[in-house]
């Protein structure tokens, strides 16, 4: 069950509206607060904080004729999105995967990569359809040889089953 952590403010709305504000910065110390916004009791903060750790570890930046990457610790919000793939709501994982393979798309995983893969296939099995899908169509990009495999299986079986 998720709760509020107690330093935070009271207001569902602020918290959001934090959360929000922390994935518009350069802050790299604004993951370990991100973080703990995935654990708050109201969903619109969680799911904040999984679009501010999606932007912290994966935003671009255009000066003019070079594209900048900047990623701050991108495997710490790796860390951290991997823990909103648990989430009891399902748009919240369905993000969460989306996130990930968005994070994956602009550079290494590093050491998170496997882990990353491995959770994403667990949840090939999710009750939730969207989430299981998402979770297939991002394996299909990041994903090794067997994780592919396995994407194969689930569509074959999902097709066949009429979702």
């Amino acid at each position: 069950m998720s709760t509020r952590p107690e330093s935070l403010p009271d207001d569902p709305e602020l918290r959001r509206k934090i959360a929000q504000e922390l994935g518009s910065g350069k802050d790299p110390h604004a993951v370990g607060l991100l973080a703990s916004f995935l654990r708050d009791e109201d969903v619109d903060v969680r799911l904040a904080a999984v679009e501010s750790l999606e932007s912290l570890g994966a935003e671009r930046r255009i000066d003019g004729t070079s594209e900048l990457f900047y990623h701050p610790p991108q495997e710490e919000c790796a860390m951290a999105l991997t823990v909103a793939l648990d989430d009891e709501n399902g748009h919240i994982r369905w993000r969460a995967a989306k996130a990930l393979g968005e994070l994956a798309s602009f550079g290494s995983l590093g050491s998170w990569h496997s882990r990353v893969v491995s959770e994403l296939v667990r949840l090939l099995g999710d009750d939730n359809k969207h989430v299981a899908w998402a979770a297939a169509d991002v394996l299909e990009v990041i994903g090794d040889s067997e994780a592919r495999e396995k994407v194969r299986r689930f569509k074959q079986l999902r097709l066949k089953a009429g979702g």
